[in-house]
Parts: C-alpha cells; structure tokens; sequence
C-alpha cells in the first residue's frame, strides 16, 4: 500500500498521533517483511513525500519521513550507476594485444620468437637488411629455401628433420600473427620452399637424425614402490604431500605438460569432486576436464567433448589412496 504525504497547506494540520499512526503502520509492514528476508533494513521506496511548504513546522516523524525519502532517492541512483557500470572500461591497444597473444600458448610463442631470431642471425650473415615482415611472397620463398638449406645449429651440426619443419611453422605463426596470412605449406608461390625442405628432411632422415624420438620413460610398478618406501611420495611432509597429488592425479587422470597441473583449482569452480558410488557406495575422486593442452575452450573447442575420470579408493592401502590422500590435502589447506 502506497501512502502519500501532503503539507499543512493542502489540508490541514496532522496532529501528533495521526503522523504516529501512520508511521507506525509503515514500520510494521516493513519489518513483516524483513522479517520474512531475515534482515531488517528501512527501506521506504513506497513512501511519496510532496509540496512541503515549510520544513520548520515539521515534528519529528516528519523529519524521518523525509530523511527516508531521500535515502531512497540516494539508494535509486546508486543503483542506477551500478546499472551504468555493466561494461567494463574501453582497453588500450597495449591491453588489447596482450589479450590477443594470452590466447596463443606460451610455448608457441617462444618457439615463434626463437625461429624469428634465428632466421634474422642468418639474414645478418648474408648481409639481407629487408625486414622478414616487409618481404614480398617471391622473396620469402627464396630467402626462406637458401636458410633451411643453409641452417646449422651452434656446435655446428645439423637440426633433425622435425625441428626444420617446426622453424618454418613458427615463422609461418610469426607472420600470420603480424597480419600477413599465407601458409609457407600449401599456397603455391611457396612450392620451391616446400620441395628443398621435403628433400632436407629425407636427406637428414637417412643420416640417422631423428628417427628416434625422445618419449618419457614408463613409471614401472616397482619404481612406484620405490618411491613410496623412501618417502619421496607419501603425508608426512606439506612438500611431500603435494609432489604426491601431483604424481596421483597426473597417473590417474592423464594430465599433460605442467601446465594442465597449474590449471587445477579447488573451491566452486573445482574440476576434482569427491563422490560416492551408489551402485557400492565406494568413494571415489572425480576429474571433470574443462581447459587442456589441446582443448584451451576457445572457438577451436567448442564441440570438444570433455574427459570425465574417475578414481576409486583403496582401503586396503588408504597411505596410498589417492581419496584419502586428496581429501586430507583439502583439509589441511582449509587450515592454512
């Protein structure tokens, strides 16, 4: 129910207990429902207060009837100018860039910055002053086919055949990424360039170079053993425990590279859940993928479909159980 408010002018004169009544009638229906929202705070966005003619005849319910109105004249606009501040602030070029290459992953970055300078090293030795960015196609072809012909690594031997052709991948990124959208690996002003390089890895490949690729080497059961029984895994240390969950959790759910480690998160926006089974009721962690090495969630990964991982307790070893272990990592880091 609204109530309106006029001044001595319009009609008459309130008198005391009729001002007390009506405030008292306002303060009750306000704190019914603050009541209902647990939380009683005065409010009067209901109240309508008009032609005061002269502020020094008010009484004291008159004085909080305006004060009323003009905190909610002040709350209106405060929430008028949080409506207005829904967009953040226009980004600088600076700023705008620095998004545009978080995007790219840093690796790529770095092997693009690294193949960018070994190419200039070589234009220097061969006394080519034209900027890679400011070359025509034809001369990029030519130049790009003498350096993969020509290049060496520091001690004086040879690249193997894959790192050739990732150099010319990250030069290809390198100018790609600066506005210049050619693939040095398909369009045909690049033919020369692709024919020297298939020859070069060929002629490297039957030299021996890089037939063999570096893999990691497999964690044996026995190795494991090993590690537990001199404590390099185990609970007993805040380090020892977090090498564990790092060496758990990548066995278990087949984390890649370091930073797919870095991206876990605890809290609400988690990807471990610890669940029970209601098929057993046996505990188990849950690993629910959101970002990865080869799915970063952009428009690449939309139609990704993510991993979902599970891991069952072990009670006949819980020192060894990735459940127990998890959930004694998350309690004592709530105690930090």
């Amino acid at each position: 129910m609204d109530y309106e408010f006029v001044t001595q002018n319009s009609f008459r004169e309130p008198n005391r207990s009729d001002s007390d009544n009506i405030l008292d009638e306002i303060l009750n229906g306000e704190k019914e429902n603050n009541d209902k929202n647990g939380n009683f705070d005065l409010n009067f966005k209901t109240v309508k207060v008009s032609n005061y003619s002269d502020i020094s005849d008010f009484d004291d319910s008159d004085a909080i009837l305006v004060e009323a109105s003009q905190n909610a004249e002040i709350k209106e606009a405060e929430f008028k100018e949080q409506k207005t501040a829904r967009f953040l602030a226009p980004l600088s070029e600076s700023q705008l860039k620095n998004l545009k290459e978080s995007a790219i992953p840093v690796n790529t970055r770095n092997k693009a910055k690294w193949a960018v300078r070994l190419f200039e090293s070589w234009q220097k030795e061969r006394s080519i002053e034209k900027p890679l960015l400011q070359m025509t196609n034809k001369e990029l072809n030519n130049q790009l086919t003498s350096f993969v012909t020509e290049l060496k690594t520091l001690k004086g031997n040879d690249y193997k055949p894959n790192s050739l052709y990732e150099i010319i991948v990250a030069i290809q990124h390198h100018l790609r990424s600066n506005g210049k959208f050619i693939s040095l690996l398909d369009d045909s002003e690049f033919s020369d360039l692709r024919a020297i390089l298939d020859a070069k890895m060929k002629e490297l490949s039957k030299l021996g170079l890089g037939i063999n690729k570096k893999q990691a080497l497999v964690i044996t059961e026995e190795q494991e053993n090993i590690m537990w029984e001199k404590e390099i895994l185990g609970s007993q240390s805040p380090q020892q425990l977090l090498d564990t969950m790092v060496y758990l959790i990548g066995l278990n759910f087949a984390l890649r590279a370091g930073q797919e480690h870095r991206n876990l998160r605890v809290g609400e926006n988690s990807q471990l859940f610890l669940k029970t089974s209601v098929v057993d009721g046996r505990r188990y962690l849950q690993y629910r993928e959101d970002i990865s090495k080869c799915a970063a969630g952009g428009l690449n990964s939309r139609k990704t479909v993510p991993k979902v991982v599970n891991a069952y307790e072990n009670p006949e070893c819980p020192e060894r159980c990735i459940v127990s272990l998890y959930e004694k990592f998350i309690n004592l880091r709530q105690m930090v």
